[in-house]
């Protein structure tokens, strides 16, 4: 019934660009800032689903960006958050009514590494098929492959080389998506990645660079095998060490 009360009060003149309005923080001048909420981020905030079809469907959606002070994560962008939302169709619709799927939040993720961080096979699709970058790095380097390999999701790993992923593209600290699965004790995220081509013999740095004071090159070079051993992993550290590629043998 939300979305036919919206329906009924812009009829009635309301301004779906000023729903709500609150504290922003202060302003360069010292002053606090007032926001003003649009009925598509209030939506998507409020997780009404049908509000924000609604919206979309009938040209009222606002772009927008969240902050801390709107209760998100800084610069989120409003299509981040369905993804997050698990909302394939309101994310279908978003990007069909022009939303730019490359554009990244603060730390320059693009809504494909929220898709990537649960795993999520068919947003991938969807976000690829929408002109999304596959190869995309963050702020540290990394694309979103990096981000299902550190966070166990298999099948994100599998829809991302689908859509072309890189599987040995390499971050900031030199490191690839198999140091991120190894790292992170996902054994068979590690054996579905040496399957679709990453070399185990690159070597990268065994720390980030924030982990690190901003200064790679203080930490150790290492490879993924390497990695999975300090890391508590020697059964995986084994695997990578061992693995041989069958196509290459033939």
């Amino acid at each position: 019934a939300q979305d036919a009360a919206m329906q009924l009060l812009i009829e009635k003149g309301a301004d779906v660009k000023d729903v709500a309005r609150e504290s922003g923080g202060e302003g360069e001048d010292g002053l606090e800032v007032e926001l003003k909420v649009g009925a598509f981020e209030q939506s998507i905030r409020s997780g009404c689903r049908p509000c924000a079809t609604w919206l979309i469907a009938n040209g009222h959606r606002e772009e927008f960006k969240f902050t801390k002070s709107r209760g998100g994560q800084e610069g989120m962008t409003g299509l981040y958050s369905v993804v997050m939302h698990n909302w394939m169709d309101v994310l279908a619709a978003l990007i069909k009514d022009g939303a730019d799927t490359n554009e990244g939040n603060r730390d320059n993720s693009t809504p494909l590494f929220a898709a990537a961080k649960s795993g999520n096979a068919e947003a991938v699709d969807i976000l690829i098929k929408g002109g999304a970058r596959v190869g995309h790095a963050n702020k540290l380097g990394e694309s979103a492959l990096f981000i299902a390999a550190q966070s166990g999701k298999l099948n994100g790993i599998k829809a991302l080389v689908k859509g072309g992923a890189d599987v040995n593209q390499r971050s900031s600290d030199k490191t690839t998506a198999l140091f991120r699965a190894a790292k992170n004790g996902h054994g068979r995220c590690v054996l579905e990645l040496l399957r679709l081509g990453a070399d185990k013999t690159i070597e990268g740095f065994s720390k980030t660079r924030g982990e690190t004071g901003g200064k790679a090159g203080m930490a150790a070079l290492t490879t993924a095998a390497q990695l999975a051993e300090t890391s508590g992993y020697p059964d995986i550290a084994k695997v990578i060490r061992e693995w041989q590629d069958i196509d290459k043998d033939l």
